[in-house]
Protein backbone atom coordinates (compact mmCIF):
# COMPACT_ATOMS: atom_id res chain seq x y z
CA UNK A 1 0.00 0.00 0.00
CA UNK A 2 1.18 3.29 -1.11
CA UNK A 3 1.82 6.44 1.03
CA UNK A 4 -0.60 8.02 -0.93
CA UNK A 5 -3.53 5.59 -0.52
CA UNK A 6 -2.85 5.02 3.47
CA UNK A 7 -3.26 8.91 3.52
CA UNK A 8 -6.40 8.86 1.33
CA UNK A 9 -8.11 6.57 4.12
CA UNK A 10 -6.42 8.01 6.56
CA UNK A 11 -8.25 11.28 5.74
CA UNK A 12 -11.72 8.96 5.41
CA UNK A 13 -11.21 7.88 9.12
CA UNK A 14 -10.85 11.58 9.95
CA UNK A 15 -13.70 12.84 8.79
CA UNK A 16 -15.50 12.80 11.70
CA UNK A 17 -18.98 14.55 9.99
CA UNK A 18 -19.38 12.13 7.26
CA UNK A 19 -18.75 9.23 9.79
CA UNK A 20 -21.52 10.62 12.25
CA UNK A 21 -24.05 10.62 9.24
CA UNK A 22 -23.63 7.33 8.57
CA UNK A 23 -23.89 6.38 12.06
CA UNK A 24 -27.00 8.03 12.43
CA UNK A 25 -28.67 6.76 9.52
CA UNK A 26 -27.59 2.85 10.60
CA UNK A 27 -29.45 3.61 13.66
CA UNK A 28 -31.96 4.66 11.88
CA UNK A 29 -32.28 1.48 10.17
CA UNK A 30 -30.71 -1.49 11.16
CA UNK A 31 -33.08 -3.99 13.71
CA UNK A 32 -30.81 -6.79 15.62
CA UNK A 33 -31.78 -10.34 14.34
CA UNK A 34 -32.85 -8.65 10.50
CA UNK A 35 -30.14 -6.99 9.62
CA UNK A 36 -28.13 -7.71 6.45
CA UNK A 37 -25.85 -5.06 5.52
CA UNK A 38 -23.93 -4.90 2.52
CA UNK A 39 -20.87 -2.18 2.36
CA UNK A 40 -19.62 -2.05 -1.23
CA UNK A 41 -15.80 -0.55 -1.37
CA UNK A 42 -15.15 -1.36 2.17
CA UNK A 43 -11.64 -0.22 2.41
CA UNK A 44 -10.84 -0.03 5.90
CA UNK A 45 -13.95 -1.21 6.57
CA UNK A 46 -14.96 1.93 8.77
CA UNK A 47 -18.31 1.47 7.55
CA UNK A 48 -18.98 -1.90 8.39
CA UNK A 49 -17.68 -1.22 12.04
CA UNK A 50 -20.27 1.16 11.99
CA UNK A 51 -23.45 -1.12 10.95
CA UNK A 52 -22.01 -3.59 13.35
CA UNK A 53 -21.95 -1.69 16.51
CA UNK A 54 -25.10 -0.16 15.38
CA UNK A 55 -26.61 -3.73 15.59
CA UNK A 56 -26.19 -5.29 11.96
CA UNK A 57 -26.54 -9.36 12.07
CA UNK A 58 -24.02 -9.76 9.78
CA UNK A 59 -21.98 -7.32 7.03
CA UNK A 60 -20.76 -8.54 3.93
CA UNK A 61 -17.52 -6.16 3.52
CA UNK A 62 -16.45 -6.00 -0.32
CA UNK A 63 -13.39 -4.40 -2.00
CA UNK A 64 -11.30 -5.64 -4.87
CA UNK A 65 -8.29 -4.18 -3.31
CA UNK A 66 -5.58 -6.21 -0.63
CA UNK A 67 -7.04 -3.53 1.77
CA UNK A 68 -9.17 -6.07 2.72
CA UNK A 69 -6.51 -7.95 4.45
CA UNK A 70 -6.16 -5.43 7.35
CA UNK A 71 -9.79 -4.75 7.31
CA UNK A 72 -10.35 -8.28 8.70
CA UNK A 73 -7.41 -7.61 11.25
CA UNK A 74 -9.26 -4.87 12.28
CA UNK A 75 -12.85 -6.36 12.64
CA UNK A 76 -11.11 -9.53 14.67
CA UNK A 77 -9.15 -7.06 17.20
CA UNK A 78 -13.00 -4.88 17.46
CA UNK A 79 -14.45 -8.36 18.59
CA UNK A 80 -16.95 -8.32 15.62
CA UNK A 81 -14.79 -11.05 13.26
CA UNK A 82 -18.24 -12.90 13.87
CA UNK A 83 -20.68 -10.65 12.24
CA UNK A 84 -18.11 -9.66 9.43
CA UNK A 85 -17.61 -11.59 6.22
CA UNK A 86 -14.69 -10.12 3.94
CA UNK A 87 -14.83 -10.95 0.38
CA UNK A 88 -11.92 -9.91 -1.89
CA UNK A 89 -13.30 -8.67 -5.62
CA UNK A 90 -15.79 -6.45 -7.71
CA UNK A 91 -19.23 -6.43 -6.37
CA UNK A 92 -20.35 -6.32 -9.76
CA UNK A 93 -18.73 -9.61 -10.32
CA UNK A 94 -19.76 -11.83 -7.01
CA UNK A 95 -23.06 -13.45 -5.75
CA UNK A 96 -23.88 -13.17 -1.95
CA UNK A 97 -24.45 -16.35 0.04
CA UNK A 98 -27.70 -14.49 0.96
CA UNK A 99 -29.66 -10.76 0.14
CA UNK A 100 -28.20 -7.84 2.30
CA UNK A 101 -31.53 -5.11 3.35
CA UNK A 102 -29.06 -2.59 3.74
CA UNK A 103 -26.38 -1.70 1.34
CA UNK A 104 -24.04 1.46 2.09
CA UNK A 105 -21.45 2.59 -0.11
CA UNK A 106 -18.71 6.08 0.75
CA UNK A 107 -17.75 6.07 -3.60
CA UNK A 108 -19.41 9.46 -4.11
CA UNK A 109 -17.97 11.85 -6.20
CA UNK A 110 -17.51 15.70 -6.20
CA UNK A 111 -20.89 15.69 -8.24
CA UNK A 112 -22.31 12.44 -7.11
CA UNK A 113 -21.96 10.17 -10.07
CA UNK A 114 -18.09 10.28 -10.63
CA UNK A 115 -16.52 7.83 -8.11
CA UNK A 116 -19.24 4.99 -9.02
CA UNK A 117 -21.89 4.74 -6.36
CA UNK A 118 -24.77 4.95 -8.38
CA UNK A 119 -23.74 2.33 -10.86
CA UNK A 120 -23.18 0.27 -7.73
CA UNK A 121 -26.08 0.56 -6.01
CA UNK A 122 -28.16 -0.03 -9.12
CA UNK A 123 -25.85 -3.54 -9.75
CA UNK A 124 -26.63 -4.32 -5.57
CA UNK A 125 -29.98 -3.74 -6.45
CA UNK A 126 -30.72 -5.68 -9.46
CA UNK A 127 -28.96 -8.40 -8.14
CA UNK A 128 -28.03 -8.82 -4.61
CA UNK A 129 -30.38 -7.24 -2.61
CA UNK A 130 -33.81 -7.96 -1.15
CA UNK A 131 -36.45 -6.28 -2.67
CA UNK A 132 -37.48 -3.78 -0.31
CA UNK A 133 -33.39 -3.39 0.77
CA UNK A 134 -32.52 0.07 1.96
CA UNK A 135 -29.95 2.35 0.70
CA UNK A 136 -27.71 4.61 2.99
CA UNK A 137 -27.33 6.98 1.47
CA UNK A 138 -30.95 6.98 -0.27
CA UNK A 139 -31.15 10.08 -2.21
CA UNK A 140 -28.90 13.35 -3.82
CA UNK A 141 -29.35 16.51 -4.77
CA UNK A 142 -27.07 18.00 -7.01
CA UNK A 143 -25.88 21.94 -7.53
CA UNK A 144 -24.60 23.93 -10.01
CA UNK A 145 -23.06 27.47 -9.16
CA UNK A 146 -21.04 29.77 -11.19
CA UNK A 147 -18.04 30.30 -9.42
CA UNK A 148 -14.41 31.64 -9.73
CA UNK A 149 -11.43 29.15 -9.61
CA UNK A 150 -8.04 30.26 -10.33
CA UNK A 151 -6.34 27.14 -10.88
CA UNK A 152 -8.60 25.91 -13.18
CA UNK A 153 -8.43 29.19 -15.04
CA UNK A 154 -4.41 29.29 -15.04
CA UNK A 155 -4.45 25.75 -16.46
CA UNK A 156 -7.21 26.46 -19.07
CA UNK A 157 -5.34 29.90 -20.09
CA UNK A 158 -1.86 28.24 -20.42
CA UNK A 159 -2.59 26.35 -23.41
CA UNK A 160 -3.37 29.87 -25.14
CA UNK A 161 -0.52 31.31 -24.25
CA UNK A 162 2.44 30.02 -26.00
CA UNK A 163 4.33 28.15 -23.47
CA UNK A 164 8.06 28.50 -24.38
CA UNK A 165 7.41 30.08 -27.45
CA UNK A 166 5.34 26.99 -29.01
CA UNK A 167 1.58 27.15 -30.04
CA UNK A 168 -0.42 24.53 -27.85
CA UNK A 169 -3.46 25.70 -28.77
CA UNK A 170 -4.77 22.06 -30.23
CA UNK A 171 -5.11 21.41 -26.27
CA UNK A 172 -7.01 24.49 -25.60
CA UNK A 173 -10.83 22.70 -26.12
CA UNK A 174 -9.28 19.98 -24.25
CA UNK A 175 -8.93 21.66 -21.47
CA UNK A 176 -12.22 23.49 -21.38
CA UNK A 177 -14.16 19.93 -21.54
CA UNK A 178 -12.22 18.74 -18.78
CA UNK A 179 -13.88 17.51 -15.64
CA UNK A 180 -11.82 19.17 -13.10
CA UNK A 181 -11.40 17.66 -8.82
CA UNK A 182 -11.38 21.71 -6.93
CA UNK A 183 -11.51 21.35 -2.94
CA UNK A 184 -13.81 24.32 -1.42
CA UNK A 185 -11.30 26.60 -0.47
CA UNK A 186 -9.89 26.71 -4.38
CA UNK A 187 -13.21 27.96 -5.67
CA UNK A 188 -15.32 31.64 -4.72
CA UNK A 189 -19.46 31.00 -5.43
CA UNK A 190 -20.91 33.98 -7.44
CA UNK A 191 -24.52 32.50 -7.59
CA UNK A 192 -26.18 30.48 -5.14
CA UNK A 193 -26.34 27.17 -6.08
CA UNK A 194 -29.18 26.21 -8.65
CA UNK A 195 -30.52 22.27 -7.60
CA UNK A 196 -30.54 20.30 -11.32
CA UNK A 197 -31.58 17.10 -10.19
CA UNK A 198 -32.69 14.76 -7.38
CA UNK A 199 -32.34 11.45 -7.61
CA UNK A 200 -32.35 7.89 -5.85
CA UNK A 201 -29.00 6.50 -5.16
CA UNK A 202 -29.39 3.57 -7.97
CA UNK A 203 -30.17 5.69 -10.81
CA UNK A 204 -28.07 4.97 -13.08
CA UNK A 205 -30.45 6.46 -16.15
CA UNK A 206 -29.52 9.81 -17.93
CA UNK A 207 -29.77 13.64 -15.75
CA UNK A 208 -31.03 16.56 -16.74
CA UNK A 209 -31.56 19.61 -15.07
CA UNK A 210 -31.16 23.14 -15.71
CA UNK A 211 -31.88 26.49 -13.75
CA UNK A 212 -31.24 30.29 -13.07
CA UNK A 213 -28.41 31.64 -11.01
CA UNK A 214 -28.38 35.39 -10.18
CA UNK A 215 -25.17 36.42 -9.52
CA UNK A 216 -24.42 38.29 -6.06
CA UNK A 217 -21.01 38.99 -6.34
CA UNK A 218 -18.98 40.83 -8.70
CA UNK A 219 -16.30 39.00 -10.28
CA UNK A 220 -14.62 36.53 -12.81
CA UNK A 221 -16.81 33.57 -13.80
CA UNK A 222 -14.68 30.58 -14.74
CA UNK A 223 -17.28 27.84 -14.90
CA UNK A 224 -19.82 26.03 -12.70
CA UNK A 225 -18.76 24.20 -9.64
CA UNK A 226 -20.50 20.94 -9.22
CA UNK A 227 -21.57 19.67 -5.27
CA UNK A 228 -24.44 17.85 -3.92
CA UNK A 229 -26.40 16.89 -0.37
CA UNK A 230 -26.85 13.47 0.54
CA UNK A 231 -30.25 12.27 2.33
CA UNK A 232 -28.53 9.54 4.97
CA UNK A 233 -31.99 8.27 5.87
CA UNK A 234 -33.06 9.11 9.81
CA UNK A 235 -32.82 12.73 9.59
CA UNK A 236 -29.13 12.34 8.33
CA UNK A 237 -27.58 14.16 5.35
CA UNK A 238 -24.02 14.91 4.10
CA UNK A 239 -23.00 17.66 1.73
CA UNK A 240 -20.15 18.87 0.10
CA UNK A 241 -21.23 22.21 -0.54
CA UNK A 242 -18.20 24.59 -0.87
CA UNK A 243 -19.20 27.54 1.82
CA UNK A 244 -21.18 25.31 4.80
CA UNK A 245 -18.69 24.57 7.79
CA UNK A 246 -20.14 21.64 8.58
CA UNK A 247 -18.99 19.86 5.08
CA UNK A 248 -17.88 16.43 4.81
CA UNK A 249 -14.05 16.09 3.28
CA UNK A 250 -15.28 15.40 -0.85
CA UNK A 251 -13.92 17.28 -3.36
CA UNK A 252 -16.22 19.34 -5.25
CA UNK A 253 -16.17 19.25 -9.52
CA UNK A 254 -15.76 22.27 -11.98
CA UNK A 255 -16.88 22.62 -15.33
CA UNK A 256 -15.01 25.36 -16.95
CA UNK A 257 -15.85 27.90 -19.44
CA UNK A 258 -13.32 28.84 -22.44
CA UNK A 259 -12.87 32.33 -20.81
CA UNK A 260 -12.97 33.90 -17.86
CA UNK A 261 -15.95 35.98 -18.02
CA UNK A 262 -15.80 39.40 -15.83
CA UNK A 263 -19.48 39.68 -14.01
CA UNK A 264 -21.29 41.82 -11.88
CA UNK A 265 -24.30 41.56 -8.67
CA UNK A 266 -27.57 41.32 -10.87
CA UNK A 267 -26.18 39.02 -13.83
CA UNK A 268 -28.44 35.72 -14.66
CA UNK A 269 -26.79 32.72 -15.52
CA UNK A 270 -28.39 29.84 -17.00
CA UNK A 271 -27.09 26.17 -16.84
CA UNK A 272 -27.71 23.21 -17.84
CA UNK A 273 -26.43 19.58 -17.69
CA UNK A 274 -26.60 16.61 -18.74
CA UNK A 275 -24.95 13.52 -16.90
CA UNK A 276 -24.61 10.24 -18.16
CA UNK A 277 -23.38 7.82 -15.79
CA UNK A 278 -23.03 4.60 -17.63
CA UNK A 279 -20.97 6.32 -19.87
CA UNK A 280 -19.12 8.38 -17.36
CA UNK A 281 -19.75 11.48 -19.67
CA UNK A 282 -20.73 14.79 -18.84
CA UNK A 283 -22.32 17.83 -20.77
CA UNK A 284 -23.04 21.50 -19.29
CA UNK A 285 -24.05 24.51 -20.94
CA UNK A 286 -23.67 28.28 -19.55
CA UNK A 287 -25.57 31.47 -20.98
CA UNK A 288 -25.17 35.00 -19.32
CA UNK A 289 -26.45 37.71 -19.51
CA UNK A 290 -26.54 41.14 -18.25
CA UNK A 291 -28.95 43.53 -15.85
CA UNK A 292 -30.37 44.44 -19.20
CA UNK A 293 -31.12 41.07 -20.13
CA UNK A 294 -28.30 41.51 -22.69
CA UNK A 295 -26.18 37.97 -24.09
CA UNK A 296 -22.70 38.15 -23.01
CA UNK A 297 -21.81 34.12 -23.33
CA UNK A 298 -23.37 31.09 -24.25
CA UNK A 299 -21.18 28.11 -24.13
CA UNK A 300 -21.87 24.24 -24.65
CA UNK A 301 -19.01 21.95 -23.07
CA UNK A 302 -18.97 18.06 -22.96
CA UNK A 303 -16.20 15.75 -20.95
CA UNK A 304 -17.21 13.54 -24.40
CA UNK A 305 -14.35 16.65 -26.13
CA UNK A 306 -12.03 16.64 -23.19
CA UNK A 307 -10.78 12.60 -24.28
CA UNK A 308 -7.21 12.14 -26.11
CA UNK A 309 -7.42 10.63 -29.06
CA UNK A 310 -4.78 10.23 -31.60
CA UNK A 311 -5.76 9.29 -35.17
CA UNK A 312 -3.83 5.64 -35.02
CA UNK A 313 -5.67 4.81 -31.77
CA UNK A 314 -8.37 2.86 -33.68
CA UNK A 315 -5.67 0.91 -35.71
CA UNK A 316 -3.35 0.24 -32.71
CA UNK A 317 -6.01 -1.83 -30.75
CA UNK A 318 -6.79 -3.71 -34.32
CA UNK A 319 -4.10 -5.96 -33.33
CA UNK A 320 -6.22 -7.55 -30.47
CA UNK A 321 -9.36 -10.17 -30.57
CA UNK A 322 -12.62 -7.95 -30.69
CA UNK A 323 -16.32 -9.25 -29.51
CA UNK A 324 -19.07 -7.38 -29.13
CA UNK A 325 -20.60 -7.41 -25.97
CA UNK A 326 -24.66 -8.59 -25.73
CA UNK A 327 -25.25 -4.76 -25.01
CA UNK A 328 -23.37 -4.21 -28.26
CA UNK A 329 -25.59 -6.41 -30.28
CA UNK A 330 -28.40 -5.25 -29.03
CA UNK A 331 -27.23 -1.47 -30.03
CA UNK A 332 -26.26 -2.76 -33.27
CA UNK A 333 -29.78 -4.45 -33.83
CA UNK A 334 -31.96 -1.42 -32.65
CA UNK A 335 -30.03 0.98 -35.50
CA UNK A 336 -30.31 -1.98 -37.71
CA UNK A 337 -34.41 -1.79 -37.17
CA UNK A 338 -34.48 2.60 -37.56
CA UNK A 339 -35.75 2.13 -40.97
CA UNK A 340 -38.05 5.09 -40.96
CA UNK A 341 -40.97 2.79 -40.45
CA UNK A 342 -40.91 1.68 -36.45
CA UNK A 343 -41.43 3.86 -33.36
CA UNK A 344 -38.87 3.75 -30.59
CA UNK A 345 -41.73 1.78 -29.01
CA UNK A 346 -41.40 -0.60 -31.63
CA UNK A 347 -37.93 -1.26 -32.22
CA UNK A 348 -37.37 -2.05 -28.12
CA UNK A 349 -40.11 -4.71 -28.25
CA UNK A 350 -38.65 -6.55 -30.92
CA UNK A 351 -35.10 -5.97 -29.64
CA UNK A 352 -36.20 -7.36 -26.13
CA UNK A 353 -38.31 -10.08 -28.14
CA UNK A 354 -34.79 -11.47 -29.64
CA UNK A 355 -33.06 -11.62 -26.15
CA UNK A 356 -32.40 -14.56 -23.69
CA UNK A 357 -35.07 -14.34 -20.49
CA UNK A 358 -33.70 -12.12 -17.75
CA UNK A 359 -31.51 -10.15 -20.33
CA UNK A 360 -33.72 -6.94 -20.95
CA UNK A 361 -32.69 -4.52 -18.05
CA UNK A 362 -33.92 -0.83 -17.64
CA UNK A 363 -30.25 0.20 -18.04
CA UNK A 364 -30.12 -1.37 -21.56
CA UNK A 365 -33.23 -0.22 -22.17
CA UNK A 366 -32.08 3.52 -21.48
CA UNK A 367 -28.80 2.81 -23.36
CA UNK A 368 -31.17 1.64 -26.15
CA UNK A 369 -32.80 4.79 -26.43
CA UNK A 370 -29.66 6.89 -25.80
CA UNK A 371 -28.15 5.32 -28.69
CA UNK A 372 -31.75 5.93 -30.99
CA UNK A 373 -31.72 9.54 -29.80
CA UNK A 374 -27.91 10.47 -30.69
CA UNK A 375 -27.53 8.39 -33.81
CA UNK A 376 -30.96 8.28 -35.87
CA UNK A 377 -33.34 11.06 -36.67
CA UNK A 378 -37.05 11.11 -36.10
CA UNK A 379 -39.58 11.43 -39.48
CA UNK A 380 -41.93 13.12 -37.45
CA UNK A 381 -43.06 14.84 -33.89
CA UNK A 382 -45.01 11.55 -32.34
CA UNK A 383 -44.54 11.68 -28.71
CA UNK A 384 -43.15 7.64 -29.93
CA UNK A 385 -40.37 8.78 -31.76
CA UNK A 386 -40.80 7.16 -34.95
CA UNK A 387 -37.57 6.43 -36.98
Amino acid sequence: MSAAELSEHAGYLGDLIKLAAYEQAFNSVLRAGSSVVLDLGSGTGILGLLAAKCGADRVFAVDSGAIIGPAAEVAAASNVADRIVHIRGRSTELQLPEPANVAVCDQIGGFVYDAGILAYFADARARLLATDATLIPARFRMFLAPAECRRVREQIDLWSASPAGFDFAAFSELAANTEYRVDADEVRLLANGVQVADIAADHIAAITGTGDATFHSTGRCDGLVGFFEADMGGGATLTNHPTVAARMRRWCNFYPMSTGLQVEAGYTAVVKVDVRPALRAVTWTTTVTDASQSLLVSERHSTLMGTFLAHDDLGRAGGRPITVSPTGTAVATALQLADGNRSTGDVLATVKAGLTEGSWSSALEETLRDQLERFTSPVSDSSDRPF
